[in-house]
């Protein structure tokens, strides 16, 4: 540490000199204040010991004039004085002394008055480079955040209609606090809708928060942290990190019951007028984005309270379909960026470029325009951007596979119509998009690691009634895919929506397809883990009817490690009207829990309802831990008692009190006695006179809308 002693008398500046050497310091001298002065302009030492009483300047005009400079850091002064008058040391002290020492000093009261000062210093000087290292991760977080914005803001370009009102939309929402929820289609800028709020409100200079609901459902919903500061493991809850600023929620509706039910909590005490200093609620504006529901029955579904007290305030955010006219701007903006970053020069779009731009249907909607248009800008190598038409979704290839026709979508993916460039052989194809789990690259690999893993054991079931996995792999985007059989049918919660409860003989037929379906998978150690109406498609396949397919063997989560997985998800695996007791209780799930869903789906192919009715989920998951359902033969008198018995059986609430194996199921099936019949030639007739659009849909490129996979659901297995 430097020390500077400013003292005219000799003697007494030399024995302060050989003492502070002494203690360790560099130590310089001056007679007088004026040297006193130069020596701390020149040297700038962080101590000063200085007289009061001195030639040319004395030391309360010296403390005044060092304080009143710009100094690189805290400088502590101690005053050595004669003097006792209470006023005297009132102005040293206001001119900017720190201490003081009396003449004569005694030597052990200055060695502890500058370690006091030294250790003043010191913590100047952290908490100085502290401010500094904070004040740089602010720039860059700024920096982060303004590149984030203008990517975004990019996306509400043009002088359509649509966006017009899209813009009125936001500088209204942005002059209240109130929650807001955005709907639309996926890809369509929700989140560039929600920054753009955020900049234009009275909140822009604090956090915008963006949570991926789907990776938060998914991997730890602790991570949410509403109320508490932090969550108990240095991590800070992402309210928290919002306080004062916009916490925005992508994909609302696949967060499970309890981050749903905090969120509305703390929803509902921000509305409150309970006194600020008993509230630990952060002061956090909430917007939340909720995905198209293309199945109410697969999608997770927003509690009541919730949907409530978001859908007050309402914002829709158009498609780019929409906004036609908006496209070549917006394409201009962000080919400019992206050349740019990429340390390039274009003279913009290429000939045709545009027009080829506005003819395509922008099935991914804004997000797909800026993807394109970024690959093609890596792509180009000439003065203008071409746009290969392999770069769109429509004719993008995927493997081996060219995508044709968007067949549905949901919050972590997308279902194609495509077709392999060899066999013509039309496929669906999953998509499960690389940004649904953009916040943990951990947490992707992981899922990649999974992805290959339980594809390849999908691949090897052959029952004919399992759907059939044609390929799988990871796109150049990092898009994981799937491909599958394409199947023309209806599934049979539609089935029996449409159509009603179905005559024993045909229920059983379905039952028995299921079962043999079931029966390979459990011999290979699979567990499906979401049999339930949805999931079963009813198809015609060449010359067969009512030929039944099992859907959706899961490629996301292996159980082998019940520790991992209890880590990775806190919501109920599978659907509410076909859990089983055990699963409900947390206990993981077995083959007796795919035999509990079988009854389930037997219940509803008989009666035409679920086995249990309840107006909240809560009552429904009590019902099916501890009532007993109605039997079959007193809601349809047609059913057997044989048959009522066996499907009762199959929701014994006991594992251990269920059929030992789908085969038993099957063969018990196959031994009843029915009044009625169900065979092809019945299912043929049945199928002629019901669905006769479904078999001419059986042509792919006719353009028509099926249940083929617009119902395809991400499900879990485990392994045994």
């Amino acid at each position: 540490m430097l020390v500077l002693i400013a003292e005219d008398e000799r003697i007494t500046r030399r024995n302060l000199q050989r003492q502070l050497e002494q203690m360790g310091h560099e130590v310089i001298a001056a007679a007088d204040g004026g040297e006193a002065w130069e020596l701390f302009e020149s040297h700038a030492p962080q101590i000063i010991v200085c007289d009061w009483e001195m030639p040319e300047m004395n030391g309360v005009d010296l403390v005044r004039r060092i304080r009143a400079a710009d100094n690189p850091g805290y400088v502590y002064i101690v005053m050595l004085t004669g003097k006792s008058e209470k006023d005297d040391v009132v102005a040293g002290i206001e001119a900017g002394a720190d201490d003081f020492v009396s003449k004569p000093f005694d030597r052990s009261e200055l060695r502890a008055r500058l370690n006091a000062g030294l250790r003043i210093v010191k913590l100047e000087q952290n908490l100085a480079g502290a401010n500094d290292r904070l004040r740089h991760e602010l720039a860059v977080a700024r920096e982060l955040s303004d590149a984030e914005y203008r990517k975004h803001e990019e996306l509400l370009l043009g002088d359509s209609i649509p966006v017009q009102a899209l813009r009125d939309g936001i500088q209204r929402f942005a002059a209240v606090d109130d929650p807001l929820l955005l709907t639309g289609p996926l890809g369509g800028g929700q989140e560039a809708v929600a920054r753009a709020i955020h900049r234009s409100s009275s909140r822009r200079e604090r956090p915008f928060i963006y949570v991926a609901c789907a990776h938060i459902a998914g991997v730890d919903e602790s991570l949410f942290g509403l109320h508490a500061n932090d969550t108990g493991d240095g991590r800070i809850g992402k309210a928290s990190l919002a306080d004062g600023g916009t916490l925005y929620l992508e994909g609302l509706e696949t967060l499970g019951h309890a981050a749903q039910t905090e969120l509305f909590h703390f929803l509902s005490d921000a509305a409150s007028d309970r006194p600020i200093e008993t509230s630990r609620v952060p002061d956090a504006r909430v917007i939340a984005y909720q995905s198209p529901q293309t199945d109410v029955e697969d999608m997770r579904r927003i509690i009541p309270g919730l949907e409530r007290t978001l859908g007050v305030h309402r914002l829709e955010v158009p498609s780019l379909a929409e906004r036609g006219e908006d496209i070549g701007v917006i394409a201009k903006s962000i080919l400019d960026r992206s050349a740019k970053s990429n340390g390039k020069e274009f003279d913009g779009l290429g000939d045709g470029a545009e027009e080829l731009l506005r003819r395509y249907s922008w099935p991914g909607n804004v997000r797909e325009l800026q993807n394109v248009v970024e690959r093609a800008v890596v792509l180009a190598s000439g003065t203008r951007v071409e746009i290969p038409e392999e770069l769109l979704r429509e004719g993008r290839r995927v493997g081996g596979y060219t995508l044709e026709r968007k067949l549905g979508a949901g919050s972590m993916g997308e279902i194609w119509l495509a077709k392999h460039s060899l066999l013509a052989r039309p496929s669906a194809v999953k998509l499960i998009r690389q940004d649904a789990l953009r916040e943990d690259a951990g947490a992707r690999e992981l899922l990649e690691a999974r992805f290959r893993c339980e594809a390849q054991a999908t691949a090897q079931l052959r029952s004919p009634h399992t759907v059939e996995l044609y390929d799988f792999g990871v796109t150049d985007d990092g898009d994981f895919y799937y491909v599958m059989e394409y199947l023309c049918g209806i599934e049979l919660g539609s089935l029996v929506n449409r159509f009603g409860a179905l005559p024993p003989a045909r229920a059983v037929s379905l039952l028995r397809q299921v079962c043999m379906s079931l029966g390979e998978a459990h011999l290979a150690g699979l567990v499906h883990r979401d049999v339930k109406p949805a999931n079963l498609l009813a198809c015609q396949l060449g010359t067969h009817y009512d030929f039944l397919k099992l859907l959706d063997f899961g490629i996301v989560r292996n159980m082998t490690d019940v520790n991992e997985t209890a880590a990775l998800t806190e919501h109920l695996p599978g659907t509410p009207n076909s859990l089983s007791p055990e699963v409900i209780l947390g206990e993981q799930a077995t083959f007796a829990s795919d035999i509990y869903g079988l009854g389930c789906v037997a219940y509803w192919l008989l009666s035409g309802q679920h086995p249990f009715k309840a107006s909240t989920l809560s009552e429904l998951l009590i019902k099916h831990t501890t009532k007993i359902p109605a039997p079959l033969s007193q809601l349809k008198p047609e059913v057997s008692s044989e048959l009522d018995d066996l499907v009762m059986c199959c929701l014994a609430k006991s594992p251990a009190d269920r059929p030992g194996s789908a085969f038993e199921v099957h063969r018990d099936l196959a031994k009843m006695q029915l009044q009625d019949r169900w065979d092809n030639e019945l299912a043929r007739a049945w199928w002629n006179d019901n669905l006769a659009e479904l078999m001419s849909d059986n042509q792919p490129d006719d353009g028509a809308s099926t249940d083929a996979y617009a119902k395809t659901a991400i499900i879990e297995y485990k392994r045994h």
